[in-house]
Formats: C-alpha cells, sequence, structure tokens
C-alpha cells in the first residue's frame, strides 16, 4: 500500500489560487485521483468562497493605519493583550523580551503589566526598520512631518527633551511623543492608556 501526499489547488474565477494539503494514506488508482479531482471541483467554489474572507494578519502596509493617541494605533487598543495583537495583525518579523516587531509595517508593540500593550513606538526607518510607518494620526501628523505641523495641530507640548540630537515633544495629555531630527517626525511613541 502506498502512502502519499497530495495537494489540491482550487481556483475560483476572479480569485486567488487557494491550496490545501491532503495527506492521503492509501493506495490510488487514477480512477480514484480523478473522482476526488471531480469531488473538488464541486465543492471548489465553497471551498474559494471561504478562503476570500479577509484574513486576520494580512496588513501588508501601514499607510491605512490611523493613530489615535492613548487609545489606539489601527487595530493595536488599548487593554489589548499582546496575544491578540499576534491573532489580530499575525505573527511579527521578530519577538524580543516581550516586544513583538513589525518589521514590514514600520513599528513594534511593547508590552507593560500582565501583558497588556503599553507602548507603540513607530519608526521612521533606519536600520533595525528599513521600512518606515506610513500611517498618521486623525490630524494627519506622521513620519516626515514638520515641527511646526506638530505643534500647530497639538498645540505647546507637556515638555521637550534633547537626545542625541532628537528633540523630544511629550504630550503627556494626549499619550504621544514625536521625535523630530532636522526638523521633521522621525519616530512617533503612542502610549495607550489602560
Amino acid at each position: 500500500m502506498r502512502r502519499s501526499r497530495y495537494a489540491f489547488q482550487f481556483r475560483c474565477r476572479g480569485s486567488r489560487r487557494v491550496s490545501a494539503v491532503a495527506r492521503l494514506s492509501t493506495s490510488f488508482t487514477f480512477y480514484d485521483i480523478s473522482h476526488i479531482t471531480c469531488f473538488c471541483r464541486v465543492i471548489g467554489f465553497t471551498i474559494c468562497r471561504l478562503f476570500q474572507r479577509p484574513a486576520r494578519g494580512t496588513l501588508t502596509s501601514s499607510a491605512s493605519i490611523t493613530i489615535e493617541p492613548g487609545v489606539s494605533i489601527g487595530p493595536v487598543h488599548s487593554g489589548m493583550k499582546m496575544q491578540e495583537v499576534i491573532t489580530e495583525l499575525g505573527e511579527p518579523n521578530q519577538k524580543h523580551d516581550g516586544i513583538l516587531d513589525y518589521l514590514d509595517l514600520g513599528f513594534a508593540v511593547i508590552p507593560g503589566k500582565g501583558g497588556i500593550v503599553q507602548t507603540v513606538v513607530c519608526s521612521g526607518g533606519n536600520a533595525q526598520f528599513p521600512k518606515a510607518f506610513a500611517g498618521h494620526t486623525k490630524e494627519g501628523i506622521g513620519i516626515g512631518a514638520s515641527r511646526d505641523e506638530v505643534i500647530s495641530a497639538y498645540g505647546k507640548p507637556s515638555a521637550t527633551k534633547d537626545e542625541h540630537q532628537i528633540e523630544i515633544l511629550r504630550y503627556d495629555s494626549f499619550g504621544v511623543n514625536f521625535h523630530i531630527k532636522d526638523d521633521k517626525v522621525c519616530l512617533i511613541a503612542v502610549f495607550l492608556k489602560p
């Protein structure tokens, strides 16, 4: 008796290909394979419809993500557990010290007490995050915005700090910090309220 693994592929008109691997532990004749193929064609439409539903973790760009300081950054919101972030966004590119790095989206999710999301750091692109975060706040502030645009949108910062040629504009009441380098936002740190 021959044991085999067959990959069946389904394609619906106007949709992407869907692959399913079936382990079949029996011997097959051409007659059996043709019946399986016919069966798959009959149920293929139903299977394809199931796979056409938007899958979680398929976010390929951060351009559509909106930051609401203190509350959320796209699908990541206050009170969310780190495991829920993985469920929503998929596995991160890297995990270290409990931090989830989504390099393709340009941000990292940092846990607080009890594994609850505390901070989301949106990068302007660097050696660690080669892809810059492309989203923005409701007020239109994103990576590359000028210092004046930040102040125009959020007013005078709660505090400022200079660190390694980077000015940090803190907005404690909003729950956001903007890091400014060469008069442009190069990093946004969003602090989610518990």
